[in-house]
């Protein structure tokens, strides 16, 4: 019994050593979009190119390629539990990202921009991604190659009431300064920045020789990033960094004077070029040969790939295992070993010690239990995020206006007019105020039809009815939420 305790504390001390990684990063390149325009060619090499040279700093990197809206919020979720034991915390994104109103959204490759309800629905919020790294335990480093050019903005802009579609803009818009946050664009705010016409974007080319440069401090290293990058594009695109960092940070030490003695055993053999290893895994990650994959993973022992191949063979493995036929007669003194360890943890709700134990007893039948469990619990945590979406979509729901009272006198229904929308599209108007309420603006909906002055079939978004006076002492203060915030009389 002694020796089950211990096995089933290891599941939980290998978790523990996994959340206390001093440098954990999260890298995503996304090009192979479903709805979005132009597909980019570069952001999964972008993203396997950088996690490759933060491997080589010691990062613990998880690295994810044309992800769908669910899988790449469940990175992020690991991302934000990881950093609040980790000395720095790094995020590189690569693919399509645009700015609605000043907030930054990045795509999923099933994201759709068809509405501008799609943007809450369908892509990732810059902002949750913050807000969820707030209680980081250090630094926190933001890398966005994200402001490749998009078609489906203009459509959306031709979609959305025209005092809305001055917001939606190409490019990414600055971020509010945070204590102990660096956020790398690849571009300044409100441009465009290249995908490039090798197998890597201008920023990642950067990137990749300047981050690993031993003895450079990162703000020195983004520097010469951003130089590298102007040089390529012939002053087309200058990488901007909004600093905030509260001490140094040197991703990779100076070496020099560490070397120790040299001569006795002789030069260390060449290691291979990251584009070598990279060749080369892309001609045997297909692979079903674990031999192949051992080879590679011996060849290439100290490269980012490395690692995929083994991970590569550890599937493989446990597949050809699931294969064998169950051998007959008595449990084994293994089965026994699974079997008490299951009945210590098979209650539990935390689907890491779950995937842990089955990874730790794959032969047994228990694994297969545990397996169903984290199914079960990943349901109902999509069915709890759904049900919260729902609810909040409760409760901003549309109702029809309630017309204002008929003005008595033209002197007191004086508005300031925040936006008009066809009465198709009620829903718009209502998340329109919904927004405006929550920036503090004491904005209604009126049926314009009401008015005689306003008689436009629309539903507009308004402050008051004031007096004139009134209206125009309100304007500037709207114009800050709507720069095209105008005043007219209902009468």
């Amino acid at each position: 019994m002694l020796r089950i305790l211990a096995l089933v504390l290891a599941v939980f001390a290998g978790l523990s050593q996994g959340l206390a990684a001093e440098r954990v990063a999260l890298v995503i390149g996304n090009g192979a979009y479903d709805n979005l325009t132009p597909a980019l060619p570069n952001p999964p090499n972008d993203a396997l190119a950088v996690a490759e040279v933060l491997h080589g700093l010691g990062f613990e990197v998880e690295v994810a390629t044309n992800v769908t809206k669910d899988k790449m919020e469940d990175a992020l979720a690991r991302l934000a539990q990881q950093s609040r034991a980790a000395e720095v915390t790094l995020f590189f994104y690569a693919g399509h990202g645009l700015q609605d109103q000043g907030r930054n959204y990045l795509a999923p490759i099933d994201a759709a921009l068809t509405d501008e309800t799609d943007l809450r629905r369908r892509f990732v919020r810059l902002d949750d991604v913050l807000d969820d790294l707030a209680s980081a335990n250090g630094a926190r480093i933001l890398l966005l190659d994200a402001c490749r050019d998009n078609d489906a903005i203009e459509a959306l802009r031709a979609a959305v009431p025209a005092t809305r579609s001055a917001g939606v803009t190409r490019g990414l818009a600055r971020v509010a300064s945070v204590d102990g946050q660096l956020v790398a664009f690849a571009t300044q705010p409100d441009r465009v920045a290249a995908d490039g016409d090798g197998e890597n974007s201008p920023f990642t080319s950067a990137l990749m020789t300047h981050l690993p440069a031993p003895g450079v401090e990162l703000r020195t290293a983004l520097t010469r990033v951003r130089v590298d990058v102007a040089a390529a594009t012939s002053n087309g695109q200058i990488p901007e960094v909004s600093d905030s960092l509260l001490g140094e940070i040197y991703l990779k030490p100076d070496s020099s004077d560490g070397g120790g003695a040299a001569g006795e055993a002789g030069p260390a053999p060449e290691k291979p070029a990251p584009s070598e290893a990279a060749a080369a895994w892309n001609a045997v990650k297909d692979s079903t040969s674990v031999a192949v994959l051992k080879t590679f993973a011996d060849r290439y022992s100290e490269s980012f790939y490395a690692d995929l191949a083994r991970a590569r063979i550890a599937e493989l493995e446990e597949q050809a295992a699931k294969d064998e036929p169950e051998p007959e007669g008595p449990p084994t003194s293994s089965d026994e070993e699974a079997r008490l360890a299951w009945d210590a943890v098979k209650d539990t709700s935390s689907i890491s010690v779950l995937k842990t134990f089955a990874a730790r007893y794959s032969d047994s039948f228990y694994a297969e239990l545990a397996l169903a469990r984290v199914s079960e619990l990943e349901a109902e945590a999509e069915a709890a995020r759904w049900e919260a979406e729902r609810a909040r979509e409760e409760q901003t729901a549309a109702v029809t206006p309630e017309p204002l009272p008929q003005p008595q006198t033209e002197s007191g229904h004086w508005f300031v007019i925040l936006g008009s929308f066809p009465h198709a599209s009620q829903q718009a108007a209502v998340d329109h105020r919904y927004r405006l309420r929550t920036d503090g603006y004491d904005a209604q909906i009126i049926d314009t039809n009401t008015y005689p002055n306003l008689r436009d079939g629309l539903y507009a978004v308004v402050l008051g009815p004031f007096s004139k006076a009134t209206a125009e002492a309100a304007l500037p203060n709207a114009r800050r939420a709507v720069s095209d915030a105008y005043i007219k009389s209902g009468h």
